[in-house]
C-alpha cells in the first residue's frame, strides 16, 4: 500500500490514518490496527492516536520514489532503487506464502523427500508446476520477476564485491594462474579481484544471455582489462563437463552457489569441478556457514584450520541465538523455494569429501563476521562411488 513512501514527506510529526488512506484507497481502521500493530513491533510509529510516522525499520521499506509516480507504473516499482525494499517485499510475498505450506511439503508423501529444485513449498502455495523461473516468467507474473531481480540486487549489497579482497590473501597467487568464476553472473566479484591482480588470467562461467551481459559490463568497467585478452567469458551450465580450457584452472571460485542447490545437485557441480582440477588446484567457495543451537567444542568439524565455533555470552545460545537469525532465515528461503540449504563446517566438510574436496580451512572475512566466509578446499581422492 506505499505507506513508507506516503509518510516521507510527513516526517517525525506524522500522519493520520484518514488523511493515509485518502491517498492509496485503503480501509482507515484495517490499515491502522496493522501499522499499530506494526508500531507495537518497533515498525513506524504511532506518534498521536491514529497519526503514523516512518521510523529507522520503516524507512528502510522505502523506495524513494513519489507515490504518484508508483501508481502509474507499480511494476516497475522497485526498479532504480537500491534493492532492499524489494528484498523486504520479496521475503513477505514470495518467502511468507511458501512457507505457509512447509508443512504440507514435509507430509505429502510426493515431496517429503524429495531433492527436486522443483517440489518445493513454493509450487504448492502459488500452484503451479515445473521450475520458479519459468513461473516467474509467465506475462501474469511481471511484477514478481521485476521484483525477484531488484531484490538479488539488494540481496548483494549486504555483501559488496571489494568484500571479497579481505576473504583471501590475493598476492599468494603465482603470476600467470588461472582464476575460473563458476556461476559467475556479470563477474564483479571477479572484477576486483582483476584490479589489484590484472596479470592472472579470468574465465567467467555461467549462462550465455549473462554472459552476454557480463562481457558488457566488463567492457564498461575495465575496458584495459577486457582488451587485454586475458579475459574470457564462456556460456556453460555447470551441471554438464567443464569445458575444454587451454590450461587447466588454478583457482575455482564460486560465490553462493551452493546454497542453491541441495546436496546430489551440489555434489555434481563440485564433482566437474574436480575432474577438471590439477593436484594443486584450490576450490574458493563463499556462501553462509551456520552454526549448531548446542554447545561445539569442534571436534565434530576436525579442527579446521580457520574454525572457531561462536564463544556466545550467556544468557544468548552457543549459536549466537535471535542476533544471527538471518542465517537460518535464508535457510528456511532456500528450504521453501529450491530445496536447498545453508551447511555447518561439518556439512560443507562431507558434502566436499563426497566429490574429491578436501575441506581445507575457513577464511572468516573480517569486514562480515556473521555471513560468507571464504571456504578453502583442496583436490583429494574421489570416492569409487563418485568416479
Amino acid at each position: 500500500m506505499h505507506v513508507p513512501e506516503i509518510l516521507r514527506d510527513a516526517g517525525n510529526k506524522g500522519m493520520y490514518i484518514d488523511d493515509i488512506v485518502k491517498i492509496n484507497g485503503a480501509d482507515s481502521q484495517k490499515l491502522g490496527r496493522v501499522l499499530r500493530y506494526l508500531a507495537t513491533n518497533h515498525i513506524f510509529k504511532e506518534t498521536a492516536p491514529n497519526m503514523f510516522a516512518n521510523n529507522m525499520i520503516s524507512s528502510l521499506m522505502d523506495t524513494g520514489k513519489n507515490y504518484a509516480v508508483i501508481e502509474r507504473d507499480p511494476i516497475n516499482k522497485f526498479d532504480n532503487t537500491d534493492g532492499l525494499t524489494a528484498w523486504i517485499s520479496f521475503i513477505a510475498d514470495d518467502c511468507m506464502k511458501s512457507g505457509a505450506y512447509l508443512s504440507q511439503t514435509l507430509t505429502d508423501p510426493a515431496t517429503a523427500h524429495s531433492k527436486d529444485p522443483n517440489q518445493t513449498s513454493i509450487q504448492k502455495a502459488f500452484r503451479f508446476e515445473g521450475t520458479r523461473w519459468e513461473f516467474l516468467e509467465r506475462p501474469e507474473n511481471l511484477f514478481m520477476f521485476r521484483r525477484y531481480g531488484a531484490a538479488m540486487s539488494g540481496a548483494a549489497r549486504l555483501q559488496p564485491p571489494w568484500a571479497v579482497l579481505t576473504s583471501y590473501d590475493w598476492a599468494s597467487l603465482p603470476a600467470g594462474s588461472v582464476f575460473a568464476d563458476v556461476g559467475s553472473g556479470i563477474g564483479n566479484f571477479s572484477l576486483e579481484v582483476a584490479k589489484i591482480r590484472p596479470d592472472l588470467t579470468f574465465i567467467l562461467e555461467d549462462r550465455p544471455p549473462v554472459m552476454e551481459k557480463a562481457e558488457k559490463y566488463w567492457k564498461k568497467q575495465a575496458p584495459q582489462l577486457s582488451a587485454s585478452g586475458n579475459v574470457h567469458f564462456i556460456g556453460h551450465d555447470f551441471f554438464v563437463p567443464q569445458p575444454n580450457l587451454p590450461v587447466q584452472p588454478d583457482v575455482f571460485f564460486m560465490r553462493t552457489i551452493l546454497h542453491d542447490w541441495s546436496d546430489p545437485f551440489a555434489r555434481k557441480i563440485l564433482l566437474n569441478l574436480r575432474h577438471a582440477s590439477k593436484p594443486d588446484t584450490k576450490l574458493l567457495i563463499i556462501d553462509t556457514l551456520i552454526e549448531y543451537a548446542c554447545p561445539n567444542d569442534g571436534t565434530e568439524s576436525t579442527q579446521i584450520p580457520g574454525y572457531e565455533p561462536p564463544k556466545a555470552p550467556t544468557p544468548l545460545l552457543p549459536n549466537m541465538g535471535y542476533s544471527s537469525v538471518a542465517s537460518y532465515d535464508l535457510d528456511m528461503i532456500m528450504l521453501n523455494n529450491l530445496n536447498a540449504n545453508e551447511r555447518t563446517v561439518t556439512a560443507f566438510r562431507d558434502l566436499l569429501a563426497s566429490a574429491g574436496w578436501r575441506l581445507y580451512e575457513i577464511r572468516k572475512n573480517p569486514g562480515n563476521k556473521m555471513w560468507w566466509p571464504m571456504i578453502v578446499a583442496v583436490p583429494t581422492e574421489i570416492p569409487e562411488s563418485r568416479l
